[in-house]
């Protein structure tokens, strides 16, 4: 039978199996008053900065002010200076695979990078929970079908769920040799098998959509929504499934 979804839609809940044969292997439920927010890109309006704790409050809209760490801000929304090169990260992880990462070395004290009514982009990393607001960060990733971009970034990375050394150094050369816009580069795991042209085509539209972005913040009035993460049926079919 191989791998199918099955998705029960409704006005408040929508409910989504995902079965190999007959086995359930994934179940996901997203109700539509609490939708996940993760991966949506804000422009926000500094509203506290706390030199003690090495951190900021940032209206992006919501109930409650988002969480940004100092390690988790950067003015720069093009390559960072300081980001490390391919053989210095460990990039080899899927989409929702990976541990979170441990915090980065803030670029300076919190307090000489931002200022109260400071209008900034940043990312919902982390869901908001209980009384606490979502958690945010300047460094963007942006998921695509076969590649996660990250403009801030350097390095190429092959999901680890590709086991094939060869297959994972085919799609790490692909990469390296195009000439793609600047950043940095996960390669998923329905890349497996992927030509060229694929892939290409994948960085070309994560690409022009990290323009629109770009642009969006220019002309935007903070607060406000400048890119919305797929609700979880495109997620899942994006991420887990191949036109084959």
């Amino acid at each position: 039978m191989g791998k199918r979804i099955v998705v029960n839609a409704g006005v408040t809940e929508t409910r989504l199996a995902v079965q190999d044969g007959n086995l359930l292997t994934e179940l996901y439920v997203e109700r539509a008053d609490r939708r996940s927010i993760v991966g949506n890109v804000y422009k926000g309006v500094v509203t506290n900065v706390l030199p003690g704790m090495q951190a900021a409050f940032v209206d992006i809209g919501l109930s409650k002010d988002a969480f940004l760490y100092a390690g988790d801000y950067t003015a720069n929304l093009g390559v960072e200076e300081h980001a490390p090169d391919a053989e210095d990260v460990t990039a080899d992880v899927d989409v929702g695979d990976a541990e979170p990462e441990p915090r980065r070395e803030a670029l300076a004290p919190i307090e000489e990078m931002l200022r109260k009514g400071q209008e900034v982009l940043v990312q919902v990393s982390k869901e908001p929970l209980g009384t606490k607001g979502a958690r945010v960060t300047s460094f963007v990733s942006i998921p695509g079908r076969y590649i996660v971009y990250m403009p801030q970034a350097r390095h190429v990375g092959v999901s680890r769920r590709i086991h094939d050394d060869a297959e994972r150094d085919r799609l790490r050369a692909i990469v390296r040799d195009l000439p793609p816009p600047p950043g940095g580069f996960i390669v998923r795991t329905v890349a497996e098998g992927k030509g060229q042209e694929d892939l290409i085509a994948d960085i070309g539209f994560l690409s022009r959509l990290w323009g629109q972005v770009q642009s969006r913040f220019e002309s935007a009035q903070a607060p406000s929504l400048l890119h919305e993460e797929m609700d979880v049926t495109f997620r899942v079919v994006r991420d887990l499934f191949s036109p084959e």
